[in-house]
């Protein structure tokens, strides 16, 4: 055999060699990996005075995201890479915003689709495990407010969009949850003048506020423009205060 023959031969044996190692430890670790799969363990549902909302609870974190479809009009959440569990079972709704809710095993997660009557503003946001409280995904649908009509508050007269169209207005309250650098007092303070900024805009006929959020949680820049554009925003307004322990401090 000469040397080059030797070579092949050896060269084959350590490929072979180093197979049958990669085999080894996938099936080593392939309990570890099922082990720390993410799963949709429950679904609950409630509907409240001027919403439905939906929460899922999750094994962990779990990426997400929220698509809107027609005909029929429905929402639907998709979380990639995390199973159901056999309790997740569909919903039929009463009353609400909300007829029905679907859970779809898919190839490549979990979708559970929400029928909606008509069309409906939506917001969504997660809160992370505390104490016996799971992950979870919270997904509001809100009920159409019959809105006043004619002269608002001030004495102002409304604009209205040619073809009578809404003008929608995303209010985007800073910081939230655990955003780093964040105070009680700033994310507090952001989130009850988002609120009222929307109050205040949904009483003018034809336009609608639309919060990126309703609650203390923390979302990132992306997933703000996200909400904004889901909701076919025509203005995004950001509220963002921040605060220096110097009383002395001024400028930005």
């Amino acid at each position: 055999m000469n040397r080059r023959s030797h070579w092949r031969s050896h060269h084959r044996t350590d490929t072979v060699i180093a197979a049958a190692a990669l085999a080894a430890m996938l099936c080593h670790a392939s309990p570890g990996l099922a082990k720390g799969a993410r799963r949709v363990d429950g679904l609950r549902c409630s509907v409240q005075e001027d919403r439905t909302r939906v929460v899922l609870d999750l094994s962990g974190r779990c990426d997400y995201r929220v698509t809107t479809h027609k005909n029929p009009q429905r929402i639907a959440i998709n979380v990639r890479g995390a199973s159901a569990a056999k309790a997740v079972t569909n919903r039929n709704l009463k009353s609400g915003a909300v007829n029905r809710i679907r859970v779809n095993r898919l190839s490549w997660g979990t979708q559970v689709v929400l029928d909606l009557q008509e069309p409906a503003r939506w917001s969504d946001f997660v809160l992370a495990k505390d104490g016996k409280r799971p992950d979870r995904i919270v997904l509001d649908v809100f009920d159409t407010p019959s809105r006043p009509r004619g002269e608002v508050a001030g004495g102002a007269t409304p604009v209205k969009r040619a073809g009578g169209d809404r003008y929608v207005v995303a209010i985007d309250a800073g910081h939230g949850g655990s955003d780093p650098g964040t105070s009680k007092v700033e994310k507090n303070f952001n989130l009850e003048m988002g609120r009222r900024i929307a109050a205040r805009i949904d009483a003018f006929d034809g336009f609608e506020a639309v919060l990126t959020r309703d609650a203390d949680v923390y979302l990132d820049l992306d997933r703000r423009v996200d909400i904004a554009a889901a909701h076919n925003a025509d203005a995004f307004v950001s509220i963002h205060v921040n605060w220096a322990p110097n009383r002395a401090a001024r400028g930005a």
